[in-house]
This record gives structure tokens, sequence and C-alpha cells, in this order.
């Protein structure tokens, strides 16, 4: 579909930090300060759900599946990094389910 804007090997994809992994897994957007790895800027593109207030942009951040979208552009070559942003996928996901409910 897309191709992989980023091959970890030019771009070091570190560790995600703890505080923007935290933020997210609360549902919260990243603040700009607490950004310190290029995954953390990555996880803020992301987190944007959280800031999205009508139920009809939610729906169509899902139609256009832009949670896999994003997620899968990257080569994740650290497993603890990989493990963790299929959970940011997981999660992503399942706030925007329940937000088109509500």
């Amino acid at each position: 579909m897309f191709p992989k804007i980023y091959n970890s090997e030019t771009v070091n994809y570190e560790k995600i930090s703890i505080k923007v992994y935290e933020d997210f897994m609360k549902h919260k957007c990243i603040k700009l300060k607490d950004r310190k790895t290029m995954i953390d800027y990555w996880i803020c593109v992301i987190a944007f759900i959280f800031d999205l207030n009508f139920s009809i942009s939610l729906q169509y951040v899902k139609e256009m599946n832009y949670i896999d979208i994003l997620v899968d552009r990257i080569e994740y070559k650290n497993n603890e990094t990989k493990q963790k942003m299929e959970e940011i996928r997981k999660i992503a996901k399942k706030y925007i389910e329940s937000m088109i409910q509500n």
C-alpha cells in the first residue's frame, strides 16, 4: 500500500520514552517537551486522535485505516519498541471505536 517511510538502519528509532508511552496509554496528547526520541515524534502524530472532538472525524480515521498506515510505515528493529507500537495500535483502535459508539 504505502511504502515504508524510514528504514530503522538509516534512522535510529530508539526506545519509546516512558512518559510518552504512559501518556498515550492514558489517552493523552503528547506534549512537545516530552518527546525525546524519533519514535516519540511518531507516536505524537498517532496521538492526534485524542484531540479529535467529533465522532465523524474519528469515523474518517477508522475508514481510511490511518492507525494501521501510521504504525506500519516504520520498520521496527527494536523488539520492545515493536511490541509497544502494537499495543499503541490496539489502544488507538479501541479508543476510536469507543468514541464512535458514544
